[in-house]
């Protein structure tokens, strides 16, 4: 059962990542989410989708009790969250709340939250069930 909430979760995190890459190169348009003077960013479709199609591969794997799918959704989950979103967060600390009314801001909030439950549930994953005595 964790194995399978773990594969849904790291599914849905591939998702957000691959529609926070389409947001930021501008491919498309949520409503509601204006654009702002952002540029278009290329490198974050092309990051967005490749981690994104990585991940829902490693959900399809967890779905399957892949322990080395399990470790590729921390992994990536890890260098998701250490090399771009949780740097972003602190970088705008001063002003949070405006940092989080821009489309980026909400983008970024996704994506932490949704790296932070992939690296519980398939970190739990990896814990091996205690054997009864």
């Amino acid at each position: 059962m964790l194995f399978k909430l773990a594969g849904a979760v790291t599914c849905i995190y591939g998702l957000v990542s691959i529609t926070g890459g389409a947001i930021g190169a501008h491919l498309i348009a949520i409503p509601g989410l204006p654009f702002g003077a952002d540029e278009p960013s290329m490198k974050s479709f092309y990051a967005g989708g490749a981690s994104g199609l990585i991940l829902i591969l490693c959900g399809i794997g967890l779905f399957r009790r892949s322990r080395i799918a399990a470790w590729g959704a921390v992994l990536v989950s890890c260098v998701l969250l250490g090399a771009r979103f949780v740097p972003s967060l602190v970088m705008n600390r001063g002003d949070l709340a405006g940092f989080l009314d821009k489309t980026a801001g909400k983008v970024t909030a996704a994506m932490i939250v949704c790296g932070i439950l992939t690296i519980l549930l398939a970190g739990q994953a990896l814990v091996p069930p205690k054997k009864s005595v």
